[in-house]
């Protein structure tokens, strides 16, 4: 529906709707500063994060200084602010100790171990000729099922169990992409790589269970078998990993 509306008129939407709209809105092959004005100044925590990490939107003086003034407040928000090339120098500058201090708490938070088979996981894509690759078109209009599904209530742990079950791979990686706040090109990696802690990692960032996240382990297209003594290791990690680690650490890569 965003697609094919006027900037005018989602000017006006974005003014009076809620957030769900805002959420859809945002996330449109291209978001022109008017618009984007409107959404930095109603939009809320996955409103902006969706638009800062959307590559086609664009921002006007004031509403770069907008989205700084709330980044002070969300480290997240900061993290994200400052990746984007087209952010002005100045602004950037500001952020950029407030940046520094959250990732070095955060890998200070996270073991070695664990953020050097992270950084590895999505470094390596793994090739596998027999398998189509998925196009970024398909993972756009996964991510907006998702929108539309959490818009209605019914993106959960039921929902993406039965994504894995059926084997919906880029549903999968949309749904783990948009709960868990971070990039599709983050998360594809970490399903195929035969490494688990990542995977974890990203799971635990979606506030998804341990029975959720075992199904998407043991359906991933094209990895082996997972052993029982590699499953409890995982478990074990997962219990006594914390959110908020999880999702700092996720967001980081």
């Amino acid at each position: 529906m965003c697609r094919t509306v006027p900037d005018k008129d989602l000017v006006e939407i974005a003014k009076a709707r809620g957030q769900p709209y805002l959420l859809e809105i945002s996330g449109r092959q291209t978001v022109h500063a008017p618009l984007s004005d409107r959404l930095v100044e109603r939009g809320e925590t996955a409103v902006l994060a969706r638009l800062v990490q959307n590559s086609g939107a664009s921002f006007s003086e004031a509403g770069w200084a907008a989205l700084v003034a709330k980044a002070r407040l969300d480290e997240r928000l900061a993290e994200a602010l400052v990746s984007r090339s087209d952010m002005p120098p100045g602004l950037r500058k500001e952020l950029a100790a407030k940046v520094s201090d959250t990732r070095m708490r955060s890998m200070q938070a996270t073991p070695p171990a664990l953020q050097g088979k992270i950084k590895a996981a999505i470094a390596t894509r793994v090739e596998r000729a027999e398998t189509p690759k998925p196009t970024p078109a398909d993972y756009s209009a996964a991510l907006s099922r998702m929108a539309e599904l959490s818009r209605t209530g019914g993106l959960n742990d039921r929902s993406v169990n039965r994504f894995a079950v059926e084997r919906e791979y880029v549903d999968v990686a949309a749904a783990l992409s948009f709960l868990s706040g971070t990039s599709v090109e983050v998360i594809v990696p970490l399903i195929e790589s035969v490494e688990l802690e990542g995977l974890m990692v990203a799971c635990k960032a979606a506030r998804l269970n341990w029975s959720t996240t075992t199904m998407i382990i043991g359906n991933r297209p094209g990895c082996p078998a997972v052993t029982n003594r590699e499953l409890e290791q995982a478990e074990a990690a997962f219990d006594a990993l914390s959110l908020s680690v999880a999702q700092r650490t996720i967001r980081l890569w």
